[in-house]
């Protein structure tokens, strides 16, 4: 196979940045980082990268604007720095189809599990060195799992995962529960 030098230009945030992609037999390299072995590479309106020992690819897709992976679900991680990395949208939307669902039952959380849970500041770390970035507020990963082990996932080198948004339906359940002991009092109160 003959060395190939692909030149892409990807619009980010409004401003134009530029990467080369080089594809040569046996690995491939992007804007510089080190080669990674073993993909091959198309790029057809997009770019599929695709594992030549098993069936792992990464997709991004310019026609309509999909990014898609081998598995549930896709990381933003910096390899380097063993860090993740933020993300910024406009506005998020999750697979919430009730056809897509079974065994369709009411949580078994509410006001009395999120008041076990405990509200941290931290600073995060964001690479090895120690360096941690501006004051944030959340929840340990570790805390979350002992009262709602399905909010958090732990990936493949053990680091804990929490899903914030899976707690709305809780939060909306721990309302309901205080909007009926609010209504309970009131109508005790009536009687008297």
């Amino acid at each position: 196979m003959k060395k190939q030098i692909l030149s892409a230009a990807f619009l980010l945030f409004a401003s134009a940045a530029f990467t080369q992609i080089e594809v040569n037999p046996g690995y491939v390299i992007m804007g510089g980082v080190p080669a990674q072995t073993n993909y091959y590479l198309t790029a057809f309106g997009g770019l599929y990268l695709k594992n030549a020992t098993n069936s792992n690819f990464f997709q991004f897709d310019i026609w309509n604007g999909r990014i898609a992976t081998t598995g549930n679900w896709c990381v933003f991680y910096n390899s380097q720095t063993s860090t993740f990395n933020d993300l910024a949208v406009g506005t998020v939307y999750n697979y919430s189809d009730e056809r897509a669902k079974t065994n369709i039952v009411p949580i078994k959380y509410g006001l009395s599990s999120l008041s076990k849970l405990k509200p941290v500041n931290y600073q995060l770390l964001k690479d090895p060195s120690g360096r941690a970035n501006h004051l944030e507020l959340g929840l340990l990963a570790q805390d979350v799992e002992v009262v709602m082990p399905e909010l958090v996932r732990t990936d493949d080198e053990g680091k804990k995962l929490l899903n914030y948004v899976g707690l709305i339906p809780v939060l909306i359940q721990a309302v309901q529960d205080l909007q009926q002991e609010v209504d309970e009092l009131k109508a005790a109160a009536a009687k008297k």
